[in-house]
């Protein structure tokens, strides 16, 4: 299966904040959360040196552990199940 498009953007979509894909995209990929707290009195001023918050990006080294990782992969998101932090097995 080839899951990637010439521009590598239209063969994505944003699910619908519930964890469904919308019709045509029927592989899910997996999200990852970063949070990050600063000390400021006032969020509303905060600016990045790329601009707005929204452009805030990160990098992401995998240091899983290899068995853990697969085992994630067979049961989330190979079988399609939604797991997440809270996600026991």
């Amino acid at each position: 299966m080839h899951l990637d498009s010439a521009d590598h953007v239209s063969h994505v979509a944003y699910s619908d904040g519930k964890g469904t894909c919308p019709a045509g995209f029927p592989v899910p990929i997996p999200e990852l959360s970063i949070l990050l707290k600063y000390p400021a009195s006032d969020g509303t001023k905060v600016l990045l040196a790329s601009g707005p918050t929204y452009t805030m990006h990160a990098d992401f080294f995998n240091a899983w552990d290899v068995a853990e990782m697969a085992k994630l992969t067979s049961v989330c998101l190979d079988a399609g199940v939604k797991c997440n932090r809270d996600t026991s097995f």
